[in-house]
């Protein structure tokens, strides 16, 4: 092949790209420029658009409520234990010794109680309860424990201890109308 039929082939074949290339941007340009009605059989959907009416003449409003209302407990899960006391040993001839009581209603019965006080030093465990010869921290609990009942420990073994139980805040009924 000469070098005059090469160059022609080479002008001939950039010709071609050229046109590929103007074919296909005009056909990009006309897709773009089409509407949605020019897109095949597709309809469009038109809704009508919803309208509300509210009528604040009925004065049908919902009550509003504070938000701090009193939180009453699940009937099938007790509360959380707190600390509702303390239990003091005042005996003359030993040192005295002020432990935390802790407990939490067993469940929705009024009388039953979940008891377990701490040890007075640094590292606090968890110390089980006897009141009224029963054990306090079982599924059925105890009864409730009152100022001045006395407690026994296992490990205080010869002492005993009288509770102090505070004041509980328990849930107020609201006689406000809402």
């Amino acid at each position: 092949m000469s070098v005059k039929a090469q160059k022609q082939s080479f002008i001939l074949i950039g010709v071609l790209a050229f046109i590929i290339v103007l074919l296909m941007f005009t056909l990009i340009l006309t897709q773009q420029k089409r509407t949605p009605r020019d897109m095949g059989d597709m309809p469009i959907k038109q809704h009508s658009p919803q309208v509300v009416v509210i009528d604040a003449s009925k004065e049908e409003r919902l009550p509003i409520y504070p938000k701090n209302l009193p939180q009453y407990s699940s009937p099938n899960r007790p509360l959380d234990y707190q600390q509702i006391g303390i239990l003091t040993s005042n005996e003359t001839d030993k040192e005295p010794i002020v432990l935390p009581l802790y407990g939490r209603k067993l469940y929705n019965r009024s009388d039953r109680w979940q008891y377990y006080t701490a040890t007075d030093k640094n590292n606090m465990m968890r110390i089980p309860l006897s009141f009224g010869n029963r054990p306090c921290e079982d599924d059925v609990g105890c009864n409730e424990i009152s100022n001045g009942d006395t407690l026994t420990i296992n490990i205080y073994s010869g002492r005993t201890f009288t509770a102090t139980v505070y004041r509980t805040d328990t849930p107020h009924y609201f006689a406000d109308v809402y």
